[in-house]
């Protein structure tokens, strides 16, 4: 779910709040989902926190919810970590950004690049929540909380790799699409010069002529 980046009252904000139920937690499959339902239940922190600065506001109500959302929280925060201790739970999530990779060498065009690379940043907020996540829990076992971040560190790694490939093919293309599109223009410039020729019949329409082809190439430039 979309949080908006703003909200204007306690109600705007209660109708977007998800609580996940013990239920769904357990029955969360796949990393994504962690990731997703943490930067939720971290928005609706944030928008809360947002929320008490703004004059006559219900601050007890404020205080019950952003309780509510700590203990979401901390229950996905460690049902999160028991996934991430089976043995490949981070391998789809570095699958997800090695076809990102693959999906950029074959874009076409600046514009097929625009959802590849939102999809990109949404996996990059959840692994940064995942390892704040990491980082805040007390985890017993030291080897558990490196296997973690190992695995962590690893789709960091292919995230980093995602993004720079995308950034390259983005200023390839666009250079491309830029060349393109002047060449055009200027091709279209050229036949506007024949076509303004053969309406120059009069010194005044010469001037207009002139002044029209002038404003045409400043705009070009």
């Amino acid at each position: 779910m979309t949080l908006p980046s703003r909200f204007e009252s306690i109600a705007d904000l209660e109708d977007f709040m998800t609580a996940p139920t013990p239920e769904l937690v357990a029955d969360m499959k796949s990393v994504e989902e962690f990731m997703g339902s943490l930067a939720d239940l971290r928005k609706q922190r944030g928008s809360l926190i947002t929320l008490k600065e703004m004059r006559y506001m219900d601050l007890a109500r404020v205080d019950v919810l952003e309780k509510q959302v700590v203990e979401q929280f901390e229950t996905v925060s460690k049902h999160c970590v028991e996934f991430l201790l089976k043995p490949a739970a981070l391998e789809p999530l570095v699958k997800r950004l090695t076809d990102v990779v693959a999906k950029v060498g074959v874009a076409k065009k600046a514009t097929e690049l625009k959802p590849i690379g939102e999809d990109t940043d949404r996996v990059g907020e959840g692994l940064t929540v995942l390892s704040d996540v990491i980082n805040s829990l007390n985890i017993d076992d030291p080897t558990q909380r490196t296997k973690i971040l190992e695995g962590i560190s690893e789709a960091f790694a292919q995230l980093n790799r995602a993004r720079a490939t995308l950034a390259a093919r983005k200023k390839e293309l666009s250079s491309a699409e830029g060349k393109s599109e002047f060449s055009a223009q200027f091709r279209l410039f050229g036949q506007s010069i024949v076509s303004s020729l053969a309406l120059c019949t009069t010194p005044e329409k010469c001037d207009e002529q002139l002044s029209r082809l002038l404003l045409t190439l400043e705009e070009l430039e």
